[in-house]
């Protein structure tokens, strides 16, 4: 996971917010800055949630704006976003977490066992 990422997941974590690595449990205002964080620190997967209309160099602009704005198409279109990645970050930082703030390993995948 990128580092700002990581940043935001320890500011949640030491800022008093009681964050205990499950996203599900972040107010909206959070969840919109961690898609926000997300999307800045992996422009790859900006090219799932931007129009191809806007070039890379405006893409950050775009984004920034969009997560000023409160009006109800800004909303749903926030809201679609963390939606679509809510699964994948989900699992990401609940990982991150417990490898870096508990003494909780994640087990691997039962297939990697030897012989199966």
């Amino acid at each position: 996971m990128k580092q700002q990422v990581k940043d935001y997941i320890d500011s949640l974590i030491y800022g008093g917010d009681n964050f205990q690595g499950d996203i599900i449990d972040l107010s909206d205002e959070q969840k919109d800055t961690l898609v926000l964080e997300w999307l800045l620190a992996y422009p790859s997967w900006q090219d799932d949630y931007i129009a191809p209309c806007l070039c890379n160099s405006k893409r950050v602009g775009y984004l920034r704006l969009l997560y000023k704005c409160n009006d109800p198409a800004s909303q749903m279109l926030k809201d679609e976003m963390y939606l679509s990645l809510e699964s994948t970050m989900r699992d990401l930082i609940e990982e991150y977490y417990q490898q870096e703030h508990t003494n909780l390993k994640p087990e691997p995948f039962a297939g990697y066992e030897r012989g199966q």
